[in-house]
Order: C-alpha cells, then sequence, then structure tokens
C-alpha cells in the first residue's frame, strides 16, 4: 500500500507542481496500513512523506489531495 500511496502522491505532484499534504482513507484503507506496518509508528511514516491523514468513509479507493492549514481537518 506504501508503494501505492508513494505513486499517487507523485503523480499529484508532477499534475499540480506541488506535493500533496493529506492522505484521505476510509477506516479499512487505514486499518490495512496499520496492519502492514505493525510495530511501526505510522505517524512517523506521514511525517516522512509530509501528509496528515483524512478519514472519509465514501472514499473507495485512497487518494491524496492538499488543503490549506485552515481546512484541515485530520481524522
Amino acid at each position: 500500500m506504501l508503494s501505492h500511496i508513494n505513486h499517487i502522491a507523485s503523480e499529484f505532484q508532477k499534475e499540480h507542481g506541488y506535493p500533496p499534504n493529506t492522505l484521505f482513507l476510509n477506516r479499512l484503507h487505514l486499518a490495512r496500513l496499520k496492519l502492514e506496518f505493525a510495530g511501526v509508528d505510522i505517524e512517523k511514516i506521514l511525517e516522512v512523506l509530509g501528509m496528515d491523514i483524512r478519514l472519509e468513509q465514501d472514499s473507495t479507493h485512497p487518494h491524496v489531495g492538499w488543503y490549506d492549514q485552515g481546512d484541515r481537518e485530520v481524522g
């Protein structure tokens, strides 16, 4: 899953000219990410990626975006 996140973040940056700062996941995506990295602090991974997580139950696939600091709602 981390390779997919890296890929969509790279594509976002190519398209927009700046990196994403938010990773959108539903609860199942988050659970899978935590399972794949059991024993690793997910917050540290996101810190390295430069992203926060925003939970969206309607999200069918992980995706990334950019939120202004004032608009962020981290899940």
